[in-house]
C-alpha cells in the first residue's frame, strides 16, 4: 500500500462556491495506461513524464509513480527533479536550486533584523 495514499486525498475549498474538492481522486486517473508503460519496461522518469505530458500536475504524478512504480516519497522526489531540473539525484537538485536559496533568505533576514546606523549626528 502506498504511504503517499492519506497524503493525495487532500481536499480544498473552492472560494466561489464554498464547497471542498478533492485534488487527487483515484477515478480521475488512467493507471492501466501508466502500468503498461511500466510493463514495457519504462523507468519511473519516463512515466512520470507520461503522465505529466498528459496534464497531470506534479501530485497526481507521485500518486501514479507510488502506485504503478511503487516509489518512496523520496524516490518520487528524485523522479520529479530528474524530470523538471535534469538533475541525477535529489540531493543534486537540493544542493543546486533549494540549498542557494535557503542561503539567500537566511542572509536577507540577517541583512533586514540588523539595527540600521545610527542617524542621529552625535560628536
Amino acid at each position: 500500500m502506498c504511504k503517499l495514499k492519506k497524503y493525495l486525498r487532500l481536499k480544498r475549498k473552492d472560494k466561489t462556491t464554498n464547497e471542498v474538492h478533492c485534488i487527487v481522486r483515484d477515478e480521475d486517473i488512467d493507471f492501466k495506461k501508466y502500468q503498461s508503460l511500466k510493463q514495457e519496461g519504462k523507468t519511473p522518469v519516463e512515466v512520470y513524464s507520461a503522465a505529466h505530458t498528459d496534464g497531470y500536475n506534479d501530485l497526481s504524478c507521485f500518486k501514479i509513480l507510488c502506485e504503478v512504480c511503487n516509489t518512496s516519497l523520496r524516490e518520487a522526489k528524485e523522479v520529479m527533479a530528474q524530470y523538471h531540473y535534469d538533475c541525477k539525484s535529489l540531493n543534486e537538485y537540493q544542493e543546486k536550486y533549494i540549498l542557494p536559496a535557503l542561503k539567500n533568505s537566511f542572509e536577507q533576514e540577517d541583512r533586514d533584523s540588523k539595527p540600521k546606523g545610527d542617524i542621529s549626528t552625535k560628536k
